[in-house]
């Protein structure tokens, strides 16, 4: 979705502005719509792909040790030994830090 509304806006931004009568500043704002059409391509194909791939597992894993079907805290300590499931649990579910201020307090 993210993609076709990037392209909508950039062929829009080229039917409103004429390519011969671009200044400098339409130049810019023509790149950056070219950047952001770019990033919404590597989103859509590339990385959405891979986080729905880990979700998949990670919900699989977690069906087959009985823990999928419980609502609230579980607890995942025998999950996470598993190195496959611990693999896919960093790419989900990725590191957070409580502050921005310290590096090393991160959960």
């Amino acid at each position: 979705m993210s993609l076709a509304l990037s392209i909508v806006a950039m062929v829009t931004f080229l039917l409103r502005h004429p390519y011969h009568l671009l200044t400098s500043a339409d130049y810019r704002q023509l790149i950056l719509l070219g950047v952001c059409v770019g990033c919404s391509f590597v989103n859509s194909f590339f990385l959405t792909s891979k986080l729905v791939t880990s979700m998949i597992h990670m919900f699989e894993l977690e069906k087959a040790s009985g823990v999928a079907s419980v609502v609230g805290y579980c607890d995942r300590k025998e999950l996470k030994k598993d190195l496959v499931y611990s693999r896919h649990y960093k790419t989900y579910k990725p590191q957070r830090c409580r502050s921005w201020k310290s590096r090393h307090s991160c959960v």
